[in-house]
């Protein structure tokens, strides 16, 4: 098998997992974000502009990415960290969405904190979001890309490397884990549109001072982690979407 030929691993990090299955879930309802019809989106529509144009950028950026994954030889995967993220985010803003049907005060939305959100979610709304955002990986298959959340046995050497990683560079604790998970899986790309995440990542592939060390300590770390060869570690490139011919 030729380097051309061989699988793209491709990790998704959780804004591009979100953008994604915003876009495919769209598309399984039947509504074309080009048009008025449809419940869903003749609502959008109704939108202020500046509201309407941040749905319609969101389905843009799920769709690039979505193209660009589709029918491909990669392999898609995507952290667990990321589905909390997805699942505390939702919950979030269901409960936000509840409180507002209330009329609760405008003072109170300074004050939207934890027991706030706690006190406007139900069971039934906790299982949905979690069914919900387990559900990404059959949501991506339908749309032609064969993907799963990262192996959980391999949890501890993810945990060891984002220690590492937060040793040598700054980011963020979910960005950590996802840049180790990407490690881990062996990962040729990390899509992400986190500006600062994807120019980390991309400046420890190939960038200078400081980054140069950081990189020879970070392949050293790997190394000893994952217990590979110094001449099999290639680490990942960060994108905003899947490049063309890859």
């Amino acid at each position: 098998m030729t380097e051309e030929d061989r699988t793209v691993v491709v990790f998704l990090d959780t804004n591009a997992l979100h953008f994604v299955h915003l876009y495919i879930w769209t598309k399984e309802q039947g509504l074309d974000p080009a048009s008025t019809q449809g419940d869903g989106i003749a609502e959008e529509k109704k939108q202020p502009a500046k509201h309407r144009g941040n749905f319609e950028k969101g389905l843009n950026k799920g769709q690039k990415i979505v193209d660009s994954l589709a029918k491909r030889d990669v392999r898609v995967e995507y952290s667990p960290v990321s589905e909390l993220e997805l699942m505390a985010g939702r919950a979030r803003g269901k409960a936000m969405e509840n409180a507002a049907r209330e009329g609760i005060p405008d003072r109170m939305w300074t004050r939207f904190h934890e027991k706030e959100v706690g006190a406007r979610l139900n069971a039934a709304d906790l299982t949905d979001i979690r069914t919900r955002v387990e559900g990404l990986g059959s949501a991506l298959e339908r749309a032609g890309i064969p993907a799963t959340v990262s192996d959980p046995g391999r949890t501890r050497d993810v945990f060891d490397l984002a220690k590492d990683i937060t040793e040598l560079v700054y980011l963020g604790m979910a960005d950590s884990v996802i840049y180790a998970s990407a490690l881990v899986a062996g990962a040729d790309y990390l899509i992400t549109g986190d500006e600062y995440f994807r120019d980390t990542v991309n400046r420890i592939k190939t960038g200078q001072e400081p980054y140069d060390e950081a990189r020879r300590k970070l392949r050293d770390r790997i190394v000893r982690t994952l217990l590979v060869r110094p001449d099999d570690i290639d680490l990942p490139k960060a994108e905003r979407v899947l490049p063309h011919g890859r």
